[in-house]
């Protein structure tokens, strides 16, 4: 069966005369849906690139639970686990400037609650700032398993003593403490 939609695919690209991109051809279809409904809280999540400014979203942006969908990279949706996956902390993604050590792109780390993996996912735009800080701030409460998991997977997750970053990058300021909302008055 497997095969047959391979083919299916490739004479598919053929008639459309557009070339399958390797990762595609990997991973076999893409089921693209306008949703998902959250696990964790029920809110509806809209898939749009547009809103989330992100490909594969797969957490929602209220209370930042996921799903394990992937398997050995972003967006191959190939785990057979689907397990809930918590969201434990924050991180960094590492960047080429060696120079610099507060550098690169936010990601919250999930935790999966059925088999124990561990994954760090860029945030996305319309993620809920104030939730995420909380994830942030019960990073001290992580046990010593899931600290032990992100240790294996070489993901370095952000303490106490770097929350300026967060703040940075949360709320475009560096003091510890709530942002004014635009247009107000100093």
């Amino acid at each position: 069966m497997k095969d047959e939609l391979f083919e299916w695919m490739i004479e598919e690209s053929q008639y459309k005369r557009k070339r399958m991109s390797r990762d595609r051809r990997r991973s076999g279809t893409r089921v693209d849906t306008d949703g998902f409904r959250c696990k964790s809280c029920g809110a509806l999540v809209l898939r749009a690139t547009f809103l989330s400014g992100v490909l594969n979203r797969n957490h929602c942006p209220y209370c930042l639970w996921s799903r394990h969908v992937d398997w050995q990279r972003a967006g191959d949706r190939m785990s057979a686990c689907k397990g809930r996956m918590r969201p434990v902390g924050l991180a960094l993604k590492r960047d080429n400037n060696k120079y610099a050590i507060d550098t690169g792109e936010l990601m919250v780390i999930h935790a999966c609650e059925e088999c124990g993996q561990v994954s760090a996912n860029r945030i996305a735009s319309d993620d809920c700032a104030d939730t995420l800080l909380t994830v942030f701030e019960n990073t001290a409460l992580l046990t010593a398993e899931v600290r032990a998991s992100l240790r294996e997977a070489g993901i370095e997750w952000l303490t106490e003593d770097r929350i300026n970053i967060v703040y940075r990058r949360l709320y475009g300021t560096e003091e510890v403490g709530r942002a004014a909302p635009a247009g107000a008055a100093p």
